[in-house]
C-alpha cells in the first residue's frame, strides 16, 4: 500500500477527496489511487453542488426565456403601428393564449378594401412564456367576429384558448381598447409566475415601452 504524505490541513476538509483526484499523478511507476470512502465522499459533495445550483438554474432560464419574448411581442407591436402610418389605414394585433399546451402566438390584421386580410402566420413566444389574462390588459380585449375570423383563417380557434386584441389606427394611435376599456398593457409570464414582464403602449404615439 502507498502512504501518502499530505498536509495536516487536507484530512479534516471536505473537498479534500476532491483535489487528491486533481493532483493525482504517477510516481516511479505507481499510481496514487483513492480509498472507496473518499470516492464516496467525493461523490456526495458533486450530487450536493448539482442540487444546490439547479434552482437557481431553472430560475435563470425561465427568467431568459421571457426577457426573449419582449423584443418579439415589442417588433410585432412597432411593426403594426408602422403599417398603419404608412399605409393609412386600420391595422389589428390579435393575441393568443394557447390552452392546449401549445405556444401564445400574435398575428396582424389589416384592413383590405372593405374587409380586413391577415399578414404573414401566427409569431409565436418562446416556450414557456404566455400571456397573462384577467389583469384588465389587452389579453382582455375580445376581438371583433370580424376580425377574430381572419385571425383564424386557414383554421378553426384553438379549443381551450383565450384572444385579445389591439387596433391602431392610421394615425398610429390606439384606437381599440378605448380610453374608458382596457388599459394598454400586455404582461408576459414564464411558468413561475413571479417572473413577469409587462409592456405598456402609449394611446397617442402608440409606441411600446417596458414597464
Amino acid at each position: 500500500m502507498v502512504i501518502l504524505d499530505r498536509p495536516a490541513q487536507d484530512n479534516n476538509t471536505l473537498c479534500a477527496p476532491v483535489q487528491r483526484i486533481l493532483s493525482s499523478t504517477y510516481n516511479h511507476g505507481n499510481q496514487l489511487g483513492m480509498t472507496l470512502t473518499e470516492l464516496l465522499v467525493t461523490i456526495t459533495v458533486i450530487t450536493a453542488l448539482a442540487l444546490l445550483t439547479m434552482p437557481a438554474w431553472s430560475k435563470f432560464t425561465r427568467t431568459h426565456a421571457c426577457r426573449g419574448a419582449i423584443p418579439i411581442v415589442m417588433g410585432t407591436l412597432e411593426q403594426t403601428r408602422l403599417a398603419s402610418t404608412s399605409g393609412q389605414k386600420e391595422v389589428w394585433v390579435v393575441f393568443r393564449h394557447s390552452g392546449n399546451g401549445g405556444k401564445d402566438a400574435m398575428r396582424i390584421i389589416t384592413r383590405s378594401g372593405d374587409g380586413f386580410a391577415p399578414v404573414g402566420t401566427w409569431i409565436s413566444l418562446p416556450a414557456g412564456v404566455s400571456f397573462q389574462k384577467g389583469t384588465g390588459g389587452l389579453m382582455d380585449e375580445q376581438p371583433p367576429a370580424n376580425i377574430m375570423a381572419q385571425a383564424i383563417k386557414g383554421g378553426v380557434a384553438q379549443s381551450g384558448s383565450t384572444y385579445g386584441a389591439l387596433m391602431f389606427q392610421r394615425t398610429g394611435r390606439i384606437g381599440i381598447p378605448k380610453q374608458d376599456g382596457n388599459t394598454l398593457s400586455l404582461s408576459l409570464c414564464s411558468s413561475a409566475p413571479k417572473d413577469t414582464e409587462t409592456i405598456l403602449l402609449s394611446r397617442g404615439t402608440g409606441r411600446a415601452t417596458l414597464k
